[in-house]
């Protein structure tokens, strides 16, 4: 690393940022919220490796983005609620590897779109509150991978989502507030096939026209309906907490103060502005809420006194993410079925009070592991259907509290859990319709506070269940979908400590159901 690149870096640790080095260079870079200016950015055009930088909420302007045009490593940038317009945008042409571009509440219009039209890596594409029209869409028709597009708050039209009908890998689309949006333009979105989520909240669409695609997309989410908060705040003239009792799922303490709080509609950004004001609020879960993205999540970080928050299948991204940072008694995090990716792991990272963090079914790789080894505090970790492969899992060693964790539904193998042997006080641990095989087995020897473990749809045969006999404090065992040898139903029967076993699908005769049940009378055993 060359001496500029170090002085670089720390002019950049000096005004308080966030920086990752990997492999002798800096891949990351976080500046939101900072009191920066242009001339910040002049230090990091010296990180030629620089592969994600987050600007957000700062007061750069295009002269500053002029300084990147050297970096062409970039994947992603954040630079919502920034001063950069079209001019600034420009100077992005060259970062031909960007997979994600946050540009919400910039002044970025058409013009600027057009710096976007060879940029075929692009992925997600974050345009709200921005100037964008009907025109600036013609750029994006080239960009045939991307798969999140949000244009909520924006004027476009109909004729618009002609253009968007062509982008043919698109997975999510925001029109929230898109005001020239009706049954006409919904019509031309029924050829996006692998559409998955659609929100069209506060448009001119009808409720017949929703259902219509809603009916043809049977895949996708169509989410269609005002806020129920912001329509009972009127009904109580603007009293937040006797709105949110009549809507939400609440607890209050001992002084009637709303505590937990779990939203079971369909709310939208103005609605959490109003949360802000439940200032002794502690638990918040809003899941499988589609009108819920990154600036939403903005709205959140006033909450000082959250413990716990659930954005299960909301449409939060890594951007979002950085606005956690603020939440300084946050225990518990639940960020499953969102889009957030590995770069996003390195601000969960730093939340080093947590306890659980949920990640299922998220895209994220091993790589986002070894910045998860910094949870030091962490005693739950669910990472079930994501793309962890094993190569990573030597970085968890590190999680000497971790109890629970969860990797079903992952490419783990009999290599990778030996590097679980050293998580001594798991007590649960699932590896459902994974690689892992009888051999495997050995290497949860160790593990003497095993509690529960799921090993369903896996090729276990049972011959290895003898690797268990030690693990006296094992009490459920999930063998569902296994072919169970005679050898392993022998084993089975060494297990003492067993109240719970299932079979099911395991073509395990009556019989030996009943030799098992003989040898462990006080389990319950389902077939």
């Amino acid at each position: 690393m060359t001496e500029a690149i170090q002085a670089a870096a720390a002019a950049l640790k000096d005004l308080g940022a966030d920086l990752v080095e990997e492999n002798g260079g800096f891949v990351y870079v976080n500046l939101a919220e900072r009191q920066i200016y242009d001339d910040a950015l002049e230090h990091v055009s010296k990180l030629v490796d620089l592969e994600s930088l987050f600007l957000s909420d700062t007061a750069i302007t295009d002269e500053g983005i002029a300084h990147l045009k050297g970096l062409t490593k970039l994947k992603t940038i954040d630079l919502s609620t920034t001063k950069v317009t079209d001019v600034g945008l420009a100077s992005l042409r060259g970062a031909s590897d960007l997979e994600m571009l946050i540009l919400g509440g910039t002044s970025i219009g058409d013009d600027g779109l057009a710096s976007l039209a060879d940029h075929g890596k692009l992925e997600i594409l974050i345009l709200s509150d921005t100037q964008v029209t009907d025109a600036g869409i013609h750029h994006l028709v080239g960009c045939r991978n991307l798969r999140t597009l949000n244009l909520d708050y924006t004027s476009i039209s109909n004729a618009a989502l002609e253009l968007v009908s062509k982008m043919e890998s698109l997975e999510l689309l925001g029109l929230v507030f898109c005001r020239n949006v009706s049954d006409e333009g919904l019509s031309h979105l029924v050829t996006l096939n692998r559409l998955k989520v659609l929100d069209i909240s506060a448009t001119t669409v009808s409720d017949s026209g929703a259902k219509s695609l809603q009916d043809q997309l049977t895949d996708c989410h169509v989410s269609f309906s005002p806020d129920p908060l912001l329509e009972a705040l009127d009904e109580h003239d603007g009293d937040v907490a006797t709105a949110v009792k009549q809507v939400g799922k609440v607890e209050v303490d001992g002084e009637g103060e709303i505590v937990s709080l779990e939203i079971q509609f369909q709310i939208t950004r103005a609605g959490l502005e109003v949360l802000k004001k439940l200032n002794h609020l502690e638990v918040l879960n809003i899941f499988n809420n589609r009108l819920i993205a990154d600036s939403g999540i903005k709205e959140l970080k006033g909450l000082r006194l959250l413990k716990r928050l659930g954005l299960l299948g909301t449409n939060v991204t890594d951007a979002g993410l950085v606005h956690l940072g603020g939440l300084g008694h946050l225990i518990s995090l639940n960020l499953a079925f969102t889009s957030v990716t590995d770069v996003g792991m390195r601000n969960v990272g730093r939340l080093e009070q947590l306890e659980e963090l949920f990640l299922g079914d998220t895209v994220i790789t091993d790589s986002a592991l070894r910045h998860l080894a910094q949870l030091k505090q962490l005693k739950g970790l669910g990472l079930n259907g994501t793309n962890i492969d094993g190569s990573g899992l030597a970085h968890l060693a590190e999680l000497k509290s971790l109890e629970r964790l969860g990797l079903s539904q992952t490419l783990v193998d009999d290599e990778s859990l030996k590097t679980l042997s050293s998580l001594s006080n798991l007590v649960a641990l699932g590896l459902r319709s994974t690689q892992v095989t009888d051999s495997g087995l050995a290497a949860l020897t160790e593990l003497s506070r095993l509690e529960v473990l799921w090993l369903d749809s896996t090729q276990i045969t049972g011959v290895g269940l003898v690797h268990l006999a030690n693990l006296t404090s094992l009490e459920k065992l999930g063998l569902q979908k296994c072919v169970l040898s005679e050898a392993g139903l022998e084993a089975l029967k060494n297990l003492k400590g067993l109240t719970g076993l299932n079979l099911q699908g395991t073509g395990i005769t009556e019989e030996d159901v009943e030799s098992l049940k003989s040898a462990l009378p006080d389990c319950e055993i389902s077939v």
